[in-house]
């Protein structure tokens, strides 16, 4: 735990220190996003509550998130008449396409 510590403050001692030439380092970095990756990947649920939905869509009001959903924009999982799943694919598809809107129009 000191040892951590120190790294923090960047009080290292010699015999902390590991040297890896280039390619060895990357070796390790690409292994190590990866694991990252996967982790990241397996945590995430593919259907997210209405707080979670709302956070992706940067947006604080349930009556748009309706609204969305209403259209057709969101997919959602209906599992009791107050309880409503989000597919977490579909929210940020819907970001991706109108993100382009704004872009195209003034081509």
């Amino acid at each position: 735990m000191s040892d951590l510590r120190d790294l923090r403050r960047g009080n290292l001692r010699r015999d902390n220190l590991i040297c890896l030439d280039e390619r060895a380092f990357y070796a390790v970095f690409h292994e190590l996003v990866e694991k990252v990756k996967f982790a990241n990947e397996q945590k995430e649920d593919p259907w997210v509550g209405t707080d979670e939905a709302m956070r992706l869509l940067r947006i604080t009001s349930k009556t748009t998130l309706k609204k969305f959903c209403d259209n057709g924009d969101i997919r959602i999982s209906r599992l009791t008449d107050k309880h409503l799943l989000y597919y977490r694919e579909s929210i940020l598809s819907f970001i991706e396409q109108r993100s382009n809107l704004d872009t195209n129009d003034g081509a």
